[in-house]
């Protein structure tokens, strides 16, 4: 493995592992308190720019870049994240990652609080 795979490897890990926080907080949420709801919520939303993040990185040392979202679904990589992502989650997740590979003027700041 020469040193970009092992960087694209490294990347893909890194959103695989963002990925799973933002499934642990996504059931969190559905158990939420009256009073926990707004601050889960706050903690989900910035863990999902985070992840969308991750995968930005991840996509600019992938070696064949998809042209856009409906593009990834013949790289089996984008298709388990897609999979593993509840429906609720699955039109946000492919509007964010459609504006990142069509280099639209993409920022949004993580830390928003609502």
């Amino acid at each position: 493995m020469d040193r970009a795979d092992a960087l694209e490897e490294q990347r893909y890990g890194e959103v695989c592992r963002v990925l799973t926080e933002v499934l642990e907080l996504w059931e969190a949420m559905k158990h939420s308190s009256m009073e926990e709801a707004g601050d889960d919520a706050d903690r989900f939303q910035m863990k999902f720019y985070l992840l969308m993040d991750a995968i930005r990185a991840w996509i600019r040392v992938v070696g064949r870049r998809p042209e856009n979202a409906t593009a990834t679904q013949s790289d089996e990589r984008f298709t388990r994240l897609i999979s593993a992502l509840p429906s609720e989650l699955q039109i946000p997740f492919e509007l964010e990652l459609d504006s990142m590979l069509s280099d639209a003027d993409y920022s949004v700041d993580s830390t928003e609080q609502g």
